[in-house]
């Protein structure tokens, strides 16, 4: 038995591109994400602040930086990762501003800003914010919509008192720049309301597309299309007069306010708490001044801030696709540099947040060790080895669980089909349980969940319309303290109904019963429920490895939800059929 074990499951994981369905290899290059940039740059700074390097910025008169040379090797960690320079410079940038680098000092000469120096080093163009793509959500919109805005605001004269024509000759900029004039009344003006008039012009535009608006970065965009008009480094005060020593502060502050985001955010893990109104300010400036990033890299941006506890920006409770994992990557970096390099701490740290704050845990800790071993390939380091050591306990424990099953099950007499199928419900009763508590605890009141159909639609999609993910037929039961809703037909009749025919009562709680479904959809991050059964059944000699693999593919009716798990399946049994005959000489 044991030998049978071992081979089943050194097969399924002999390589890491065979543990998930993604097309974790493109990931590499920076087709579709380039998450595995993130992973790279938080090698790179966590390693040089382990070893005491500089990171911060100042006006000293000199040409370079210590943190310069961080920039360099961060730039190029990401360009090993397939990012192009305009990715490259804003993850760069933003990864550098969160492990502690200020995104401006100094006025005038010698002045320096993060995003600028991250554009000048990956060697990426300008690029205004009319230009840069909100994050894909279905559909996308761009910064043209705050940019739009604030000139029309402009051209009628809404911004300030302040018009330039009364200005007489010979006051120079001098005096509207650094001078009461300014700083007290044109700059404190045109920051506080355009900044406001920007973030609200971006909720509409998301929403106007069929976007639900993502208001931390609807306000950052209403931020950075600000501070493109808005001088960055005046000196401007609150109504009651307190002095505040830079204005993307007031900006931040302004587009907080427009978007209704909470005061603070807290990071997870580590706790530390971050002013929302300087967090945006200083995002803002950064993104308008970082170069020209594509729209996988503002996915990626909005990927990497989803570390935080307060809803409007949380730790996700899903686990992402493989693409769209990097907050663990984020928490581990700033663990480590806030404890002081100690390591298990932060694994510890780690593991515990997936175990509390993700729906099916020990699925959640298998596919982050996956994405965390793919970026050991492009760049090591520190971080992704405190991740790996974090995960490595119960990855293992789950392959030698489908492992013995399998084995169990297929020696008592089930076929492999029917193993399958098993592991599946098992996965199901335990995504259904887990979104029932974690809801539960979040309303203060009992709720569970009973899905009762997950299948493909088969609605005039052609090929995609085989796999459930891209054309899903779901049912559901939901039960709020006792009382059970069914939900049939959740994607092509439910939610059309709370959107479209405005049906409150079910807008209350389709919400609520995506979780298990979402969860469900993006299972082929990890695909042990038929990579290992595949392989057992091929040593057992119950079938060859093509056909192992193709009745696998078919019985995981929930890890089966896009193309590609049959081509790993059948891969995996043919590796571990050859592990055995070397075991067995």
């Amino acid at each position: 038995m044991n030998k049978y074990m071992l081979a089943a499951i050194m097969g399924a994981s002999a390589d890491v591109d065979l543990m998930s369905a993604d097309r974790l290899e493109a990931l590499t290059g920076g087709h579709g994400m380039v998450n595995m940039a993130v992973w790279g740059i938080a090698n790179v700074i966590a390693d040089e602040l382990a070893r005491k390097r500089d990171i911060a910025i100042s006006f000293s008169n000199t040409r370079t930086l210590p943190v310069d040379e961080v920039i360099a090797k961060c730039i190029g960690a990401a360009k090993e990762a397939g990012a192009e320079a305009g990715n490259a410079s804003l993850l760069t940038a933003v990864m550098l501003y969160l492990a502690g680098t200020p995104a401006h000092a100094g006025v005038p000469v010698g002045n320096r800003k993060l995003g600028a120096l991250c554009r000048m080093a990956s060697g990426v163009q300008r690029c205004g914010v009319a230009m840069i793509p909100t994050a894909k959500w279905g559909n996308k919109v761009s910064g043209f919509a705050a940019v739009k805005a604030i000139y029309d605001a402009i051209a009628a004269g809404e911004l300030t008192e302040v018009d330039g024509r009364d200005i007489p000759t010979g006051v120079t900029a001098l005096f509207v720049g650094h001078a009461p004039l300014g700083e007290e009344h044109a700059i404190l003006e045109v920051a506080k309301r355009s900044a406001g008039i920007g973030t609200r012009a971006m909720i509409d535009a998301q929403a106007g597309v069929g976007v639900k608006p993502e208001l931390l970065y609807d306000a950052i965009f209403g931020a950075a299309a600000a501070l493109e008009i808005a001088h960055p480094d005046a000196w401007t005060m609150e109504p009651n007069g307190d002095v505040i020593e830079d204005s993307p502060y007031l900006v931040g502050k302004s587009a907080c306010e427009a978007a209704g985001l909470p005061a603070r955010l807290t990071l997870e893990v580590t706790g530390e708490v971050y002013d929302t109104a300087k967090l945006v300010g200083d995002l803002g400036l950064i993104l308008k001044d970082a170069g020209a990033p594509t729209v996988v890299g503002m996915l990626c941006l909005r990927d990497l801030l989803q570390v935080f506890q307060e809803s409007a920006t949380p730790y996700r409770p899903t686990t992402p696709p493989m693409g769209h994992a990097c907050a663990e990557g984020v928490l581990a970096m700033k663990a480590l540099i806030a404890w002081d390099f100690d390591r298990g701490r932060v694994a510890d740290a780690l593991v515990q947040l997936m175990r509390t704050k993700r729906v099916d845990p020990e699925i959640a800790q298998v596919a982050i060790n996956t994405v965390a071993r793919k970026a050991e390939q492009v760049r090591r380091g520190t971080v992704t080895n405190v991740v790996i050591r974090a995960t490595d306990p119960e990855r293992s424990r789950v392959l030698l669980d489908r492992a013995t099953k399998s084995y169990e099950w297929l020696m008592s007499g089930s076929t492999l089909e029917q193993v399958v199928y098993a592991l599946e419900m098992e996965r199901k009763a335990r995504v259904e349980s887990g979104a029932g508590a974690m809801l539960s605890r979040m309303m203060g009141k009992d709720v569970s969940f009973n899905v009762r159909k997950i299948a493909p639609r088969h609605h005039k999609k052609g090929m995609r319309g085989n796999w459930w993910v891209f054309d899903m037929d779901v049912d559901l039961d939901i039960t709020i303290a006792g009382r059970t809703t069914k939900l049939d037909g959740l994607a092509q009749n439910c939610i059309p109904q709370a959107v479209l025919e405005g049906n409150k009562e079910m807008a209350s709680v389709v919400g609520l019963a995506c979780l298990p479904i979402a969860e469900f959809a993006l299972s082929p991050h990890t695909i042990a429920n038929i990579t290992v059964p595949a392989a057992m059944a091929a040593l057992l000699a119950k079938a060859v490895p093509a056909d192992a693999a193709r009745v696998a593919e078919k019985a995981a009716f929930i890890t089966a939800a896009i193309p590609g798990t049959r081509e790993k399946a059948q891969e995996a049994a043919e590796r571990a059929i050859e592990i055995l005959s070397a075991i067995q000489g």
